[in-house]
């Protein structure tokens, strides 16, 4: 299964949104994990090893 690029973009702007909310202290980290739950259920069954960690490296 492949996840369509609308898809990917749409994720990726709301991790941007999630990181830059926890970093202004206006959300939690577990708040932004219970968002964040329905979409990893989802790109668990795709194919999408590289974007998994392209979207959640940190240094």
């Amino acid at each position: 299964m492949k996840i369509r690029d609308k898809g990917k973009r749409k994720l990726k702007k709301k991790i941007k949104y999630l990181r830059y909310e926890i970093k202004n202290e206006r959300m939690t980290n577990k708040d932004a994990k219970k968002y964040l739950a329905g979409h990893l259920g989802y790109i668990k069954m795709a194919d999408v090893k590289t974007l998994i960690e392209k979207l959640f490296y940190t240094e």
